[in-house]
């Protein structure tokens, strides 16, 4: 039988382990999870490896979208399966969730904050006028406190850690390093995946969005756009939107939310690998819809 194998830092992967233990493998269908194997997780001195089932007969949610699948159910099956105890044990609390989301996307004590201002300089070689993504993110910590709901989030939900069975909209989450945090605002992992949708797979011709379709995607009202005359990848975004809408208090809570993720984006985007001028066209992108979103806040 065949496994799935992921290899890091002896500390990372025990850590991941943990989490998968403690809050995937009992609060998740074991349908929507590969199920870990724990006696396979065997260590070195430094590095560890964390074992899962394979999963068999499913797509990966990048290639299931390439080939132009249905696409509406698959979205809705995210929120209604894996995340759905998860979200239906959420809470109201006041907070400041504009500093929640800096904190996601400068790191704790600013430690991505070079890497920002890298993404700003690559940003800077496609357009000059483009603002300093520091400046953006200092809009959104000013917001006062708003009640919001908290939920535990997978963390990291982008087409490559989605996979979706044959002949039916089943889901399967992998790689749950992420999901050991439970103050989590419920938008969190909604607009992880609308970004990520976006931008992820930018070096593949056939899975990308044209920047000038994601500059669409990222006009303002977000929660108002449809589907019609959009590309199948980008109808998925409003999909997912359509599951924000249902759990967002405003369309302002769900517009923060985006604000981060894009700007991590372009964090994401100055440190990857391949073609710098296309990478430098896209981190402009994210960054100037961020902008643009931002001049919406109340």
């Amino acid at each position: 039988m065949p496994f799935l194998v992921k290899a890091d830092a002896y500390s990372t992967i025990t850590s991941e382990i943990e989490t998968t233990k403690h809050f995937v493998l009992d609060h998740m269908p074991f349908t929507n999870q590969p199920g870990l194997v724990e006696e396979r997780c065997v260590g070195g001195l430094d590095r560890r490896l964390l074992v899962s089932r394979f999963v068999e007969r499913a797509d990966r949610l990048d290639s299931y979208l390439e080939r132009k699948r249905s696409v509406e159910k698959v979205i809705r099956s995210i929120f209604d399966g894996p995340l759905r105890n998860w979200r239906q044990n959420a809470s109201v609390a006041s907070v400041h969730i504009g500093k929640d989301y800096s904190r996601r996307v400068r790191g704790h004590d600013g430690r991505h904050n070079d890497t920002l201002r890298r993404a700003h300089q690559l940003a800077l070689s496609a357009d000059p006028s483009t603002s300093s993504p520091h400046s953006l993110i200092e809009v959104i910590e000013q917001l006062p406190k708003r009640e919001v709901s908290l939920c535990q989030a997978h963390g990291d939900l982008h087409p490559r850690n989605i996979f979706v069975r044959d002949n039916s909209e089943e889901i399967i989450l992998i790689d749950f390093a992420h999901a050991g945090d439970l103050g989590n605002p419920i938008m969190r992992d909604a607009a992880t995946l609308d970004v990520a949708l976006a931008f992820d797979g930018w070096e593949r011709a056939g899975t990308r969005l044209e920047p000038t379709e994601i500059d669409r995607v990222y006009a303002a009202p977000l929660l108002a756009l449809r589907a019609e005359g959009l590309s199948h990848r980008a109808a998925a975004i409003v999909y997912v939107r359509q599951q924000a809408k249902i759990d967002a208090r405003d369309e302002a809570e769900y517009t923060v939310a985006v604000i981060a993720m894009l700007l991590r984006t372009a964090r994401l985007l100055a440190i990857s690998e391949g073609d710098e001028g296309m990478r430098s066209k896209l981190v402009g992108v994210a960054i100037r819809c961020a902008e643009r979103l931002v001049k919406t806040l109340p």
